[in-house]
């Protein structure tokens, strides 16, 4: 009895914990070493349970480690190697492939028949790092030890080690600065890493750690962060303050824990030179007292000091802490500063054998280069440091013209690394040093393969390196294919000879390749077909002898043609303004080739072609930036390979101009007057100084006329010396040093002299060329024009000046055209292209301004080609056929058609640009030639470039019977259109073309008749570089220009780009599209842009002035408004700008401000001026910054590659296009080069970002951004963001000719190009792969046979073998070798969904919405809805509603194939473009549709605004009226007025209706007077009024109306009963508990609503605010109420109603329970019937009604039997889901036995009750329930259908109420457990139903 009674107990603990939660796939590993080895454990069911080992392998354990993210599988244990588990054994019998992601996705049972003694194991490679040490050294000294860690002076060098115990070799230390993005990298070496501070500044104090980073067997392993090493900087307890930088400045002690200053009391040159001495800054160079540099605040620590000058610190100095002075006393401290400018570095290697990789420049092994430091010119000599990172080694070298080379002879892998340069100069008696030079990656490349015991490198015996050691070739087979491939492998250029039989000596070790056939295409002799096994000796040896090229040092010199070059100290110099040229030559070696001249510490190189080996590089006008280190490196290539001289000798170049320069002004030509005297530069004194003065230093500097001459510092005080005073100077000196003038001086700096002079700076030419008739196209330098086609080279300018002329010039040659510049360009024209014309061009601009000449700079490089093959086709179809005729020894002669093919015909249409070649006839198919045969016996491979690269024969024995003759592809395209619209209007027909008006917008269009499909549009504007790029869309593309300005107007024309057949063709040039914008005749001259200067009117053909009689602020305003140049700042006269010339156009000139152009004011054609009253204007102008734009990818996924970020394909990204601060608001445009995608976002803190959820190839290419910011009510356009190139990486395979890009022909790119696979073993699994690489999902079919059309050039795989669960297909087993043609070419056809586009439409339910021109427009205040649709193709799925112009995306689900997104209360910023996107996840991939077409939603409202007050319901009154706003005039203006624009802008009550311009004069034009309303108006101009009026701008009228900005609302919800906790994105309530979400606000209205949304429903709660909140409530939580919800608060005010803003979204999750309440009824009534049911079984007996339960008990027999069955039947149909838990079943179905009185008699029996230890009860039971007799056969089954144990629960319930004795039941205790259980059984009912 005491066993069934502790089994009851014991059944009642299992039940409880057993019970049913939420199923959640995990798996660990216990009791191995970490967390990557040990037992398998599953967790299910809310359990942990062990994996049977049944079957279990390393593929197995390899899930498993992938699952738990623990690197490769080393091993996989069983037989409960890390000791056995307890409990459930979850899963038997797995067979996982690999592959898998989770153990689940493997194929197994949860049957199974295993025990713990079977528990499997795993062993994952797990690698736990050793935390890291980290150390600091002061090699210097300087070095202490403080509280918290050393402490280094100030200026001292020191280096933080990094260390490790050793564990694996190699990887990487991380040096991390805590509180900052600060972190160094340093490879580990010998297991440490010094990271080195070569100048200690309090920038560097602060934490630092190590972490350690090692690649172990392909995975990445971190270390964790060493201890932190806290590092002091200690310096000096005084600072400088206010002055310019830190070593200038008011005097300040740190004291006390504050700072104060000192008293100037004594204060002298002594003091400051302690002070400078302390700091660290040098010498001092004054000692201002008096608060020179402002009054500071707080006490003043030292008074009376006296310094030595030889004290180290300032408290050393004899001083008193007590003073009797003020803060107007502060003394001050001028010291020498020395900030240098960060070096250079860079590398050469002057014989070659340098290229650029991926980090930076890469050379090969052996050859020779240097890196160089340098900086720009500030000091003289100094040190140059060069630091290898990753090693102690540094090296030194004098900085010689200001820079230094490190030499390495022999490049080797040891050399390989990061270099930087730091730069090291004393200036006076002072070390000073410069930051760090960006750091430069060298690599070393190397081949496996070197040349020995030849003549250097490039010849000698061919030796391999392999497992680590060098050996020989044998010599069998080896000819020169296999030379020429060391050769190109060693880039040692041709192979002239293949010697073998060990001609450079015999070597030694192992032969390791013998038999090798090369073809010759090989990059290396691995690739060359060859055996392993030899039969040789070292008397075999193979050879071979490269060509190899040593060019000889070329020479540099200098040439003055005009004079003014002389000899100084270090080399030549030449006047300032002069020309000179600087030439590089050479001793004749090879012909051709190029010269660089090199700028030393820059990066100005310039190229000009060698001609007669020398080049000339023209310098027009010597200025000071030209002075520097030149030298020349000379270029050739010889047979192919190009070949560098080593740099000559150096050239420095001094360029001698003025002691004198202009500072703090307006750039170079304005400023206060420095003179440079005895090494430093001071001031000149204002006494007597007066224009002719200025007009001497302006002659001096060149910078033209002297314009103004001001003193009284007016330009700033400045610091030093005054080296001259009472300057007087007639205006005819060269130099200020020549006028009469004294050296002493009575000034101070408040009487420093300025000057303004006449400063021209012209911008850059551009340089165009055009081929009118065709025959241009783009080569790799530049345009190549076909020789014998016309061609002209433009020369253009943006407009600064009217006329001038253009120098067109010819590098390489002393050829250099001029011509007038015509509407600011020329055009220099070339009717018959030659070689002679093809080389280097550029532009030069010249213009007079102020009878002063002036010179732009040099336009950039035009390098032209011209094209003309040695090889042409005659006498066929145009020049791509025809009979093949060779150009040599200056005639033309044929081919022979021995051997002829298609290979030789390949070669031949590929060197004419010709395309694919389509047939190679002989025979003198396209007749018989004359003169010589030049070639014969031709063999090409078909991958030569030229035919003269093809094996052949100069000997023949042919007649030109025998002319060989080649058909080539050539694709002539037809000339494209070009035409011009404005959709909005504003353009009309001027004598030249189309006129826009300026503002409008207007688009281009190029299009062209069809021909080819896609293909590109190239929209050329003449005189600029401007070059625009769209595709073509149905042989069309369209340019749009939002904002039509002068800028725009010009020539256009179009040229179309296709590829057909691999090949690009161009089209010609449209013809020209002259585009006018019209705009003002009136223009702003010689001041600060276009908006400010002089103002010229244009009449009777040419400029004239205006004199400033009666000029005022309104003529000025109208001047303004007409340039479009915002708000007028001043209105100055007297020439105020300089006087003009010409006529005088207009006098007596009286505005009002309102006309739209100068010429509608009031005023008179006679004058009586001169140009001394010219007339002037400034305008706010604005000019915006250009943008910045960036790419992050948030999720990862983005590395740099060559050109800028690339994206992993499918991963998300986001652009960010910024600007520094210059106004608030704005938008961006984001725009893709190449379509016409632009989106657009507004700028939020001077940002905006636009999103791409899904990275695909669609989204690579060139990004750029323009801001666009209204300020004063114009719109200004900030130029482009550079462009920023987008690369999505993906896989190199593609599939080709299919539908869309998930079937087709399977493509592998491959040494450059694309290729074919062969169909040989080609299959599913093959085809699975290929499309996991490509993310296209599934594998539909895998057709073969060249399903998908032939592809043509190589097949590069063959014999594919693929398991299915490769990445790539090169991952699988396969051949290179083939033995197929392209009829058996592989396809695929992969699962490819391609959604339709969606539907977009607009609902407003409770009216208030009509169609308006562009869509429908929504009344203001109505609420309305956008739904989003799509036709049924997949169930489920997202919408997104995108709104232009925003960040904002809403997302709602896809009910029914739609979604509704709701707007409670139509607002202003409500209307805009809307699309609809939709997403729907099929096959586990995600696809996007496209967008919906734009829905264009309006709000309308009032055509009145409120402008200059606090928000948008008070300010001004304005009415749009005629395009444009303009004021209400106040006469009359009262209250009833105010309301009714109160009403009409739903700006609730008026409070105020103020006049006489109370918030501002408006402009423009004043619409109303004599307003009189009611009240009752619903707008203004339903009241009385008149349209004329006698009132200015002073009169403007305003309101003030209430307005009700609402609070956000808060939003939380409560569950009283308990049952909330909270999950991962907000509170989570227990399934059946109650809870309540609460709205609130803080108070500022009483009463009001609140709504309850509830997204992804049309639910929406209402409920009265009561103390400003409200609660809705939610009696049983249920899993349709999880979700977000969120709160808007609705009050009325003054009988208007306003809403809030929404609440943030609360998000509600619903978690089932825990604990079943069934549980919880069963256990206590299982407690209470221990008690009461022990003395019941001993002396309660009832058998009177026995025998009619037992009646009813046979009935429930058969119910049980029938009941096992069920269970049975449905384990059977559902047996995939492994872990059902079937309890809830079962208990409802046990619960309607008992409710009918039969569920006693299953608890009866006493096989039931007397199973020993219950180990047959589960047989037992299914014995009873079978009738008593058909147990045994069910029993294995039933076993697992109750292996939860709940059903014994209820049998051993059973035991209480049977009375052993009489055997028969209790039934008064049956009655009462009955009558408390039906209550739980209630409960239970709830549960179920809620669960089916």
């Amino acid at each position: 009895m005491k066993t069934q009674i502790w089994n009851i107990f014991y059944l009642t603990m299992v039940y409880l914990w057993n019970g049913p939660l939420p199923a959640g796939a995990q798996v660990r590993l216990v009791n191995g070493n970490g967390s990557c080895s040990g037992r398998v454990e599953i967790y299910h069911n809310s359990q942990w349970g062990t994996v049977c080992d049944d079957n279990w392998d390393m593929n197995d354990a390899k899930v498993v480690c992938k699952q738990l993210g623990c690197g490769s599988a080393m091993s996989s244990p069983g037989s409960a190697y890390f000791g056995q588990g307890t409990g459930q054994i979850w899963m038997d019998d797995i067979e996982c492939s690999g592959s898998e992601s989770t153990l689940r996705q493997c194929s197994h049972t949860t049957k199974h028949n295993c025990n713990h003694g079977e528990d499997a194991g795993v062993v994952c490679l797990s690698v736990v790092l050793l935390q890291p040490n980290i150390s600091l050294n002061a090699p210097n000294g300087g070095m202490f030890w403080g509280l918290q860690g050393p402490e280094v002076t100030r200026g001292h060098s020191f280096s933080i080690t990094c260390s490790i115990q050793p564990q694996y070799p190699g990887g990487l230390f991380y040096l991390n600065f805590s509180g900052s993005n600060r972190t160094e990298t340093e490879p580990a070496v010998n297991h440490s890493a010094s990271f080195h501070f070569p100048v200690a500044d309090y920038t560097d104090q602060g934490n630092y750690s190590c972490v350690y980073e090692v690649n172990v067997s392909t995975l990445s392993f971190h270390s964790t962060k060493t201890e932190l090493l806290t590092v002091g900087i200690q310096g000096a307890q005084v600072r400088l303050v206010n002055g310019n930088g830190s070593c200038s400045g008011r005097v300040e002690i740190y004291h006390n824990s504050q700072w104060g200053t000192v008293c100037d009391d004594n204060w002298d040159m002594n003091d400051a030179k302690v002070v400078c001495k302390q700091l660290g800054c040098g010498s001092a160079m004054s000692s201002p007292g008096s608060a020179y540099f402002g009054q500071g605040t707080g006490q003043i620590w030292m008074d009376d000091i006296e310094c030595s000058g030889s004290e180290s610190t300032l408290r050393q100095c004899s001083h008193t802490t007590k003073h009797n002075c003020n803060h107007g006393e502060d003394a001050g401290v001028v010291c020498l500063s020395v900030v240098l400018l960060q070096p250079n570095i860079s590398l050469n290697a002057p014989n070659g054998g340098m290229f650029w990789g991926l980090q930076g420049p890469e050379v090969t092994r052996g050859h020779s280069f240097s890196i160089t430091c340098s900086i720009q010119p500030q000091y003289p000599g100094g040190l140059f440091y060069l630091n290898f990172s990753g090693s102690n080694r540094t090296e030194t070298e004098p900085a010689v013209n200001h820079s230094a080379s490190f030499h390495f002879p022999v490049a080797d892998y040891t050399d390989q690394g990061n270099y930087s340069c730091v730069y090291e100069v004393n200036v006076s008696t002072l070390s000073f040093h410069s930051t760090k030079t960006e750091l430069l990656t060298v690599g070393i490349q190397g081949a496996q393969v070197r040349l020995v015991n030849g003549n250097g490198s490039c010849s000698g015996r061919v030796e391999i390196y392999h497992n680590s050691q060098w050996g020989t070739v044998c010599d069998d087979n080896w000819d020169m294919n296999d030379a020429k491939v060391v050769c190109k492998q060693l880039g040692c250029g041709s192979a002239m000879s293949s010697p073998g039989s060990a001609y450079f000596g015999q070597g030694t070790g192992q032969i390791w390749m013998d038999d090798i056939e090369c073809s010759g295409s090989e990059s290396t002799l691995r690739q060359c077909s060859h055996t392993t096994k030899h039969n040789c000796n070292h008397g075999e040896d193979a050879g071979v002898v490269c060509l190899s090229v040593v060019l000889l040092q070329p020479n540099i010199s200098l040439n003055a043609p005009n004079g003014g070059m002389f000899w100084g100290l270090q080399g030549p110099e030449v006047t300032r303004g002069h020309s000179f040229s600087i030439t590089c030559s050479i001793q004749p070696q090879y012909p051709g080739g190029l010269f660089y001249l090199n700028f030393s510490g820059s990066n100005r190189t310039e190229t000009e072609p060698a001609v007669n080996h020398s080049a000339s590089f023209h310098f027009p006008v010597a200025d000071y930036t030209d002075q520097g280190n030149y030298s020349c490196v000379y270029e050739v290539n010889v047979s192919t390979l190009s070949f560098h001289s080593t740099k000559t000798e150096l050239l420095t170049v001094g360029i001698q101009g003025a002691q004198v320069r202009l500072v703090n002004g307006n750039g170079s030509c304005s400023g206060r007057v420095e003179i440079y005297h005895n090494s430093q530069w001071g001031t000149v004194c204002d006494d007597n100084w007066d224009m002719n003065d200025a007009k001497v230093v302006c002659k001096q500097l060149g910078c033209g006329s002297a314009m103004s001459s001001p003193g009284s510092a007016y330009f700033g005080q400045g610091t030093g010396q005054i080296w001259m005073d009472d300057i007087e100077c007639s205006g005819s000196e060269s130099t200020l040093r020549q006028c009469s003038h004294t050296t002493k001086h009575n000034c101070n700096h408040g009487e420093d002299a300025g000057v303004v002079c006449l400063s021209v700076v012209l911008l850059q030419p551009n340089i165009s060329l055009n081929a009118p008739n065709g025959g241009m196209f783009w080569g790799l330098q530049g345009p190549e024009v076909t020789r014998g086609h016309s061609f002209s080279i433009t020369c253009s300018i943006q407009p600064q000046y009217p006329g001038g002329l253009f120098y067109l010039n010819f590098s390489g040659s002393n050829r250099t055209e001029t011509e007038p510049a015509v509407n600011h360009s020329a055009s220099f024209h070339f009717p018959v292209a030659d070689y002679t014309d093809q080389g280097n061009y550029s532009c030069v601009y010249e213009v007079n301004v102020s009878t002063l000449s002036f010179h732009s700079t040099k336009t950039e490089l035009l390098t032209v080609g011209i094209q003309g093959a040695q090889v042409r086709l005659v006498n066929g179809n145009g020049s791509c056929s025809g009979r093949v005729e060779i150009y040599h020894n200056s005639q033309w002669g044929t081919v022979c058609d021995d051997n002829w093919d298609m290979n030789d015909a390949k070669v031949v249409c590929k060197q004419l640009g010709c395309g694919s070649a389509m047939s190679s006839p002989g025979s003198a198919y396209f007749g018989q030639g004359t003169g010589q045969i030049w070639m014969d016996d031709i063999e090409c491979s078909g991958s030569e470039s030229t035919l003269r690269q093809c094996s052949h024969t100069t000997k023949h024995n042919c007649n030109h019977g025998e002319d060989a003759g080649v058909v080539c592809l050539s694709v002539v395209l037809l000339q494209p259109n070009i035409s011009l619209n404005a959709p909005n209007g504003g353009m009309f027909w001027g004598l030249q073309g189309p006129e826009v008006t300026r503002g409008h917008s207007f688009s281009i269009t190029c299009s062209i008749q069809p021909q080819y499909p896609g293909g590109l549009f190239y929209l050329n504007f003449s005189g600029s570089n401007r070059t625009e790029t769209e595709p073509a869309v149905n042989h069309s593309a369209s340019f749009h220009f939002p904002v039509a300005d002068y800028t725009d107007q010009g020539n256009y024309s179009c040229v179309y780009e296709v590829n057909v057949s691999t090949l690009s063709f161009h089209s010609t040039k449209t013809e020209l599209l002259t585009v006018g914008i019209q705009g003002a005749q009136v223009r702003l001259v010689n001041g600060n842009g276009s908006c400010s200067g002089r103002v010229e009117i244009y009449h009777n053909s040419q400029w004239g002035t205006v004199c400033d009689d009666n000029w005022d602020m309104n003529d000025a305003k109208v001047v303004c408004k007409q340039l479009g140049c915002g708000s007028a700042m001043s209105s100055p006269g007297s020439a105020y700008f300089g006087q003009g010339t010409g006529q005088i156009w207009m006098d007596d000139i009286e505005c009002s401000g309102s006309e739209s152009t100068l010429r509608q004011c009031s005023y008179t054609t006679k004058h009586n001026c001169n140009h001394g009253e010219d007339a002037g204007v400034v305008c706010l102008s604005v000019v915006l910054l250009q943008p910045n734009i960036s790419l992050n990818a948030p999720n990862g996924g983005m590395f740099w590659g060559l050109q800028g970020p690339e994206v992993t394909r499918g991963h998300s990204f986001s652009i960010t296009c910024s600007i520094q601060p210059q106004y608030p608001g704005g938008l961006f445009y984001l725009n893709f080069s190449g379509s016409n995608r632009t989106e657009t976002e507004p700028a939020v803190n001077h940002s905006a970002s636009f999103h791409f959820p899904v990275a695909d190839y669609t989204d690579q290419g060139n990004y750029s951004c323009v801001y666009e910011v209204n300020v004063s009510t114009l719109s200004f356009h900030s130029t482009k963001t550079e462009l920023l190139t987008v690369g999505i990486q993906g896989a190199q395979v593609r599939l080709v000719n299919g539908n869309g890009s998930c079937s087709g022909r399977v493509e592998i790119y491959h040494n450059s190009q694309w290729g074919t696979v062969c169909d040989d073993n080609w299959d599913m699994n093959d085809a699975k792969v290929v499309c996991k690489q490509l993310g296209c999902g599934s594998a539909m079919s895998s057709p073969g046979s060249a399903y998908f059309g032939q592809g043509t050039g190589q097949i590069w795989m063959d014999d594919i073998e693929c398991s299915g669960s490769e990445s790539t297909l090169r991952q699988c087993s396969h051949t290179t070798k083939h033995n197929c043609n392209h009829g058996e070419d592989a396809g695929v056809v992969c699962l490819s969904v391609v959604l339709l586009q969606p539907n977009i439409s607009l609902n407003a339910p409770n009216g208030g919405m009509f169609w308006g021109l562009q869509g429908p427009e929504v009344t203001r205040g109505h609420s309305f809805s956008i739904t989003c649709s799509i036709q049924p193709q997949y169930p489920g799925g997202l919408f997104y509603l995108n709104f232009s112009g925003s960040n904002r995306t809403e997302t709602e689900p896809a009910v029914n194939h739609s979604a509704s997104f709701h707007f409670p209360v139509a607002d202003y910023t409500d209307q805009g473009n809307y699309s609809c996107v939709y997403e729907v996840n099929v096959s586990t991939l995600s696809f996007h549709s496209t967008k919906t077409e734009l829905l264009t939603v309006g709000i309308q409202g009032a055509q009145v605004r409120l402008v200059n007050g606090n928000g948008s319901c008070s300010g001004r009154v304005e009415i749009y009226h005629n395009s444009q706003w303009g004021t209400v005039c106040d006469d009359n203006w009262d209250m009833n007025d105010a309301k009714v624009v109160c009403k009409q802008l739903g700006c609730g009550s008026a409070m105020s209706s103020p006049g006489s311009a109370y918030f501002g004069q408006g402009t423009g034009q004043i619409w109303m007077d004599d307003i009189e309303c009611s009240g009752s108006e619903s707008t203004l101009r339903q009241c009385s009024h008149t349209t004329k009026h006698n009132c200015n701008h002073g009169e403007d009228a305003g309101v003030v109306c209430l307005s009700v900005v609402l609070l956000q609302p808060n939003i939380s919800l409560n569950a009283p009963n308990g049952g909330m906790f909270w999950g991962l994105q907000g509170p989570e309530v227990t399934r059946g508990h109650s809870f309540s979400i609460t709205c609130s606000i803080q108070p500022q209205y009483p009463g009001g609503l609140f709504y309850l949304n509830f997204s992804r429903s049309n639910r929406t709660e209402t409920e009265p605010a009561v103390n400003h909140s409200a609660s809705f409530h939610f009696p049983v939580a249920d899993y349709t109420d999880q979700g977000n919800y969120s709160c808007v608060y609705e009050v009325n005010v003054s009988t208007l109603s306003f809403h809030s803003t929404k609440s943030e979204l609360l998000t509600v999750g619903i978690q089932a329970s825990i604990v079943p309440i069934i549980s919880a009824g069963a256990i206590c009534g299982l407690l209470l019937l221990l008690l009461l049911l022990i003395p019941c079984l001993f002396w309660k007996k009832i058998s009177s009604r026995e025998q009619s339960i037992m009646i009813n008990l046979r009935e429930t027999a058969n119910n049980i039997s029938t009941y096992g069955n069920t269970v049975v039947a449905a384990r059977e149909e559902n047996d995939e889901e492994d872990y059902v838990n079937v309890e809830t079943f079962v208990n409802k179905r046990k619960y309607e036995d008992l409710k009918k009185g039969y569920d006693a008699e299953m608890y009866m029996k006493k096989e039931l009750l007397t199973s020993k230890n219950n180990e047959n009860a589960p047989g037992a039971m299914n014995k009873f329930g079978n009738n008593q007799g058909e147990g045994p056969e069910a029993s294995e089954e039933d076993e697992a259908d109750y292996e939860n144990a709940d059903i014994f629960t209820e049998m051993d319930f059973a035991e209480d109420i049977y009375d052993e004795d009489s055997e028969s039941l209790d039934l008064e205790q049956l009655t009462s457990c009955k009558s408390g259980r039906e209550n739980d059984y209630k409960e239970d009912d709830n549960i179920y139903a809620n669960n089916e």
